[in-house]
C-alpha cells in the first residue's frame, strides 16, 4: 500500500501524528466533509529548498524548510550562556525574551523569505511570554508564509511543543518613506519640577539592569504624555549580525519608559497596530509619547523616537500595554512620579477622566505658612486642573498625634479602622483632609460617606455628587508621610 508513495519521495505520516490529527479533526467544530492532511509533498520541481537569499541574522541558525516565495521555517536556540543579555531582563527574578527580540526574530525569518530587509511591520500580537529556563535552553521555531503583498510570521517554541503561537507579526513588502517631526527643543525651565532620572526610575519603576538601562531622562506631563531621552548606541551588538531592527535595549527602551506613567500597576507589551523602523547612527534618541485611551486594564500608546534632526528612527503605532498587577512602592516618591501617580489612580477611581495634577514644592521648615496645611507647611503643594470642579487638600501625618477630630468626623475615622489598618492619626488626617477638600455648601450639607477601600492606600469617598481619592504617600525628601485629596465632580 505504501510502496507507491514511496517509489514517488512522499513520507507517510506518522502513526501517532496522524492518530492526533484524526482527534483533533473529530474534537472541531464545522470540520469539512472531506480533508486532505499531508505537508509538503517532497521537492517541488525547479525549487531549491536550501536557497540563500542574503540575508542572515542570530535567529536563522538552521532552516529546515524553505520553499522560495512561499513559505519558510527558521530555528534558533537561546539561552542565558548563549545570551547573557536575556539575564538583564528579569520579571519577578525570571527570565523573559523582549517582547522586541521576537518581533526581530520573526524580522529575520520573513526577510530571509522575502529576499530583503524587512522593517515595517502590522498587526504585531505578544500573546504569551518566552521564558528563557536557568539551565539549558529555549527552541524558538519562525514559521513565515508569502501573503502576496505581505509576510506573516509567527514565533512558537518548545516550552509548549510548538503548538502555541507566543508572537506574530505581519510584514509589508514595501519598504516605509523616511518620516521627520521637530527637532527635540532644549529642557526648559518648565521642566525642573516633571523631570525624572536614571536613579528615580530603574529599580524602583523599570525592573531592567544592565544594557537594558538606557533611559537617561525622562520628562512626565501628566500621566498620559512623556518625552524621553534615551541612550542608542555605546557596545557593540550581542549578535554576531546587525539586527534588522537596530539594537533591541534601545527598542525596549522605547516601551518600557512609557511605565513611569503608570507606576503603580506593572505594564507589559502586548499588542500593537504598526510598528516601522527606520535604522540610524545617532548616539541618543528622543522618545515622544501619547496616550490615546486607556480602559479595561489596557493602555493604548503611539510612541516615536528620532534623532537630534528630528529623523523617526522608530514609531510604534497603537501599541498596547496591559496591566499584569500591581507595582508595590518601596521608596518615597519623586515629585514628579508623585504626580502622575495621583492624577492615574484619581481618574481610574472615577474622578473626572480630564483631571492633571502638578506637584510643588513649598517651605518645609518648622511654622513657615502653607495655605494647603492649616497644620504647618507640609514641604508640597498639589495643583489640579482640567476639571471645573477639581479641588485638593495635603496635610502632614504625625505619626504621634493625639489629634482629635472633630464630633463629626469622628465615625467616620471610627469605620475606616477596619478596613483600613492604619493608626488613629493618620486616619483622622485622611479625613480631615477631605473634609477641607469639599466645598463650603457641600461640608455642611452632604453627609460624608465612604465609598471604598482599594489596593495602593487608596479610599474613595463621596459627598453629594462629589467624589474624593485619599492617598496616605511618602515623599522623596519629607520626614513625614503625607496625606492627599483630590476632588470632582462625578464625569
Amino acid at each position: 500500500m505504501l510502496s507507491t508513495p514511496s517509489r514517488l519521495d512522499v513520507a507517510p505520516i506518522p502513526v501517532d501524528e496522524g492518530v492526533d490529527t484524526f482527534l483533533r479533526l473529530l474534537a472541531t467544530r464545522d470540520t469539512p466533509v472531506s480533508v486532505a492532511v499531508h505537508g509538503r509533498l517532497g521537492t517541488l520541481a525547479g525549487t531549491d529548498t536550501g536557497a540563500d537569499t542574503g540575508v542572515e541574522g542570530r535567529f536563522l541558525e538552521r532552516v529546515p524548510v524553505h520553499y522560495l516565495g512561499v513559505e519558510l521555517v527558521a530555528e534558533a536556540t537561546v539561552g542565558l550562556d548563549s545570551d547573557p543579555h536575556v539575564a538583564e531582563h528579569r520579571i519577578d527574578g525570571t527570565a523573559v525574551l523582549p517582547g522586541v527580540v521576537a518581533v526581530e526574530a520573526m524580522s529575520q525569518a520573513a526577510s530571509r523569505l522575502a529576499g530583503g530587509p524587512l522593517r515595517t511591520a502590522t498587526d504585531i500580537r505578544l500573546d504569551r511570554p518566552i521564558i528563557v529556563p536557568e539551565t539549558g535552553a529555549r527552541e524558538l521555531r519562525m514559521c513565515v508564509l508569502s501573503l502576496g503583498d505581505s509576510v506573516e510570521a509567527v514565533l512558537r517554541t518548545d516550552e509548549t511543543d510548538f503548538r502555541t503561537d507566543h508572537a506574530r507579526a505581519v510584514f509589508a513588502l514595501t519598504a516605509a518613506e523616511p518620516t521627520r517631526v521637530d527637532p527635540p527643543a532644549e529642557s526648559s525651565v518648565a521642566d525642573e519640577g516633571t523631570t525624572l532620572g536614571a536613579d528615580q526610575l530603574y529599580g524602583s519603576v523599570y525592573f531592567h539592569t544592565g544594557r537594558f538601562r538606557r533611559v537617561r531622562e525622562l520628562t512626565a506631563e501628566g500621566a498620559r504624555r512623556c518625552r524621553a531621552r534615551i541612550l542608542a548606541k555605546d557596545a557593540p551588538h550581542w549578535f554576531a549580525t546587525e539586527p534588522l531592527l537596530g539594537d533591541p535595549t534601545v527598542n525596549d527602551a522605547t516601551l518600557h519608559a512609557l511605565q513611569a506613567c503608570v507606576p503603580h500597576r506593572r505594564v507589559l507589551p502586548v499588542s500593537c497596530e504598526r510598528l516601522t523602523v527606520v535604522p540610524g547612527d545617532a548616539s541618543e534618541l528622543w522618545i515622544r509619547a501619547s496616550e490615546r485611551h486607556a480602559a479595561g486594564g489596557n493602555y493604548v500608546w503611539d510612541v516615536v523616537a528620532c534623532d537630534g534632526d528630528g529623523a523617526v528612527v522608530v514609531d510604534w503605532q497603537g501599541l498596547m500595554l496591559t496591566d499584569v498587577g500591581p507595582l508595590p512602592r518601596t521608596e518615597p516618591w519623586p515629585d514628579p512620579l508623585l504626580a502622575v501617580h495621583l492624577e492615574r489612580t484619581s481618574t481610574a477611581l472615577g474622578l473626572d477622566p480630564g483631571l492633571r495634577v502638578r506637584v510643588h514644592r513649598t517651605d518645609s521648615r518648622p511654622g513657615a505658612e502653607d495655605p494647603c496645611s492649616p497644620s504647618g507647611s507640609t514641604g508640597i503643594a498639589l495643583t489640579v486642573e482640567g476639571a471645573e470642579s477639581a479641588r485638593c487638600a495635603v496635610e502632614r501625618v504625625e505619626r504621634e498625634s493625639e489629634r482629635q477630630p472633630l464630633d463629626a468626623e469622628r465615625a467616620l475615622v471610627d469605620q475606616l479602622a477596619l478596613p483600613c489598618p492604619e493608626s488613629f492619626a493618620v486616619r483622622a488626617t485622611r479625613v480631615a483632609t477631605v473634609r477641607r477638600c469639599l466645598p463650603e455648601a457641600d461640608s455642611s450639607e452632604e453627609p460624608l460617606v465612604l465609598e471604598g477601600v482599594h489596593d495602593g492606600g487608596l479610599i474613595l469617598f463621596r459627598s453629594g455628587d462629589s467624589v474624593i481619592v485619599s492617598a496616605v504617600v511618602s515623599v522623596l525628601g519629607l520626614t513625614d508621610p503625607v496625606s492627599v485629596a483630590i476632588l470632582t465632580r462625578k464625569p
